[in-house]
């Protein structure tokens, strides 16, 4: 009688590694296919504004400025109401929301290829305290607050940049100009690309479908190594 090509030893190790490979495939589909979240940047030129706030250590600073989007399709509002400073014993002096409020900046992104808004609560705004310096540059940080559309469900924190003429002392108008965050996150269940700017979605990344294809081909060997298995049995 011919010697079994398996004995019962190698055959328990088998069907062990091919419910292994089966669990291990199984999961690695299911990991291609699960949202995800993948970093990328926003930068946004914002185009001259319908009005600019003007800010001195005497009164609030308040006012509202918007216009549209430069070098894409959208708009902007932002909206300040800020507290004369409290401290000028640094080199710079803020105003900061009033009442412990939150101030808010609306972009409105009306691509084609990307649509939606984005909502950012925004924070102090700073300016030196030397009143020699008469124009400069300024920083407002935000925090994503909301989002619709292919932004839905983006996080991330930022500047708002902008520019200021005359001093603190006699007022300093108020300019922004930009917005940029390094950590801008949006999922790709959405079908955001986690770039205003318009990149490529991060759905399409190369990665995840070489993750299942991999995921695929490794389905397609435990089918085959179990039907080879169950051959060999049958003819033993």
């Amino acid at each position: 009688m011919p010697a079994k090509p398996f004995g019962p030893l190698a055959l328990t190790l088998r069907r062990r590694l091919i419910g292994a490979v089966s669990l291990f495939a199984g999961g690695m589909v299911t990991f291609a296919v699960a949202p995800v979240v993948l970093a990328a940047t926003l930068s946004v030129t914002l185009g001259p504004s319908s009005s600019a706030p003007k800010c001195d250590v005497f009164a609030p600073c308040s006012g509202s400025v918007s216009g549209s989007l430069a070098g894409q399709s959208g708009s902007y509002t932002l909206q300040l109401t800020l507290d004369p400073p409290s401290d000028f014993s640094g080199e710079q002096a803020c105003f900061m929301p009033s009442g412990g409020g939150i101030n808010r900046a609306t972009i409105n992104f009306t691509d084609p290829l990307m649509t939606g808004e984005l909502v950012l609560n925004v924070g102090q705004v700073c300016f030196p305290t030397d009143l020699s310096i008469e124009s400069g540059t300024v920083t407002i940080p935000f925090t994503v607050a909301s989002s619709s559309g292919d932004y839905a469900g983006a996080t991330g924190t930022g500047n708002i940049n902008g520019e200021f003429s005359g001093s603190l002392g006699g007022g300093s108008t108020l300019t922004v100009n930009g917005i940029n965050s390094s950590d801008f996150n949006v999922p790709t269940s959405t079908g955001g690309s986690g770039d205003a700017g318009g990149g490529p979605s991060p759905g399409a990344t190369p990665e995840l479908d070489s993750l299942t294809l991999f995921g695929s081909a490794l389905l397609g060997l435990a089918g085959y190594m179990s039907l080879k298995r169950r051959g060999r049995s049958s003819a033993d």
